[in-house]
């Protein structure tokens, strides 16, 4: 596959999926809100809210690559005229990367909103993927206290008495 000279990674293309019954922006697939969501006056946690809805719209109908890109990605800012979405790398957001999301963001915010980049991740909240990992580490250090305390754990160490339990795997259900 040959690639544009000022690109030297391959141009992704959006994965286009058919879903019945929900209104069509034809450049990038098909939109669940039949309205847009109402942003002006919009607290931080609201617009934290708006953008994670925004993000989980486009995983709908976009390529892995770039709901990944989102997901790592943080909000500076939401407004009825501006979404400012920040990024560590800039190499990451290809040009046809950028088109999709501003094709997304005027079909799910408003047609006339301006979509910036900027290289920070100084966001009004962490990346979706922060989040994600913070409630995976509280999930995984709840799961370990509570079979730090299961019967079978306990009869161990009164077996072995002055041992400590180095760790607590984890098993899959």
């Amino acid at each position: 596959m040959a690639y544009p000279e000022h690109l030297n990674h391959p141009i992704i293309e959006p994965e286009i999926k058919p879903d019945a019954g929900k209104s069509e922006s034809p450049a990038h697939g098909k939109v669940d809100n039949e309205e847009m969501p109402t942003i002006l006056n919009a607290d931080k946690e609201e617009k934290s809210s708006q953008w994670s809805n925004f993000v989980n719209n486009v995983a709908k109908t976009s390529n892995h690559s770039l709901v990944s890109l989102l997901r790592n990605s943080v909000i500076l800012d939401l407004n009825e005229v501006e979404l400012v979405i920040g990024y560590t790398n800039s190499k990451l957001y290809s040009p046809e990367k950028i088109e999709i999301i501003e094709q997304a963001a005027r079909s799910f915010f408003n047609p006339s909103i301006k979509v910036i980049f900027r290289e920070s991740n100084d966001g009004i909240d962490l990346s979706l993927k922060d989040k994600q990992d913070i409630a995976d580490r509280k999930k995984k250090k709840e799961i370990k206290k509570k079979a730090s305390q299961d019967t079978r754990v306990k009869k161990v160490l009164e077996l072995f008495p002055n041992s400590i339990i180095d760790s607590i795997k984890i098993l899959k259900e």
